[in-house]
């Protein structure tokens, strides 16, 4: 571990040139996108400042109901990244804020922020409140973000023409 500290304060004071930025993440998720087993895709990445530092493109390990519920699952992940993010910047002497988690689906919003009981909910509950401790902590906040700005959008499904390049540029990857 006292090796990859070393490494990431290289590149915080050389490649970052000094503070980064505010971390920042994207989350998304592609619904019943597996015709085979019908799982959802997830998809999350984090910037500092403009810069990806970490990102993952998973499928899920079990059946959503709902495009919700697979938002849902996709959101819960891109906390615990967060979280541990948040904690490493710390160890490095890098102040730690909200992380802001931007997210397209205004159902999930809706979960996460307002407290209640919810009927539909129910078998996603231990996800919802874990979600919405950390919100109400002000540890993580969301943000709705336009589908079409959505940067790991492409994390969950294939993207063509336009949106495929402005992708590659929003996570800075060269040609392919």
């Amino acid at each position: 571990m006292t090796a990859a500290k070393d490494v990431l304060r290289y590149l915080k004071h050389s490649i970052l040139g000094g503070p980064a930025g505010d971390l920042v993440g994207y989350c998304d998720a592609d619904w019943a996108s597996d015709a085979t087993d019908r799982k959802s895709q997830s998809g999350f990445v984090f910037l500092l400042g403009d810069r990806p530092i970490s990102w993952r493109s998973v499928k899920q390990n079990l059946v959503a109901t709902s495009s919700v519920e697979a938002e849902y699952i996709s959101l819960s992940s891109a906390v615990s990244e967060a979280l541990y993010l948040k904690q490493l910047l710390v160890e490095l002497g890098v102040a730690s804020k909200t992380v802001v988690i931007h997210e397209d689906n205004m159902g999930v919003l809706h979960l996460a922020k307002n407290p209640g009981h919810h009927d539909r909910t129910k078998h996603f509950d231990v996800r919802l409140h874990r979600v919405r401790d950390y919100v109400s902590s002000k540890q993580i906040g969301l943000v709705h973000v336009r589908s079409q700005d959505q940067l790991a959008d492409g994390l969950t499904k294939p993207l063509k023409g336009v949106m495929f390049a402005k992708f590659k540029k929003a996570l800075l990857v060269g040609a392919c």
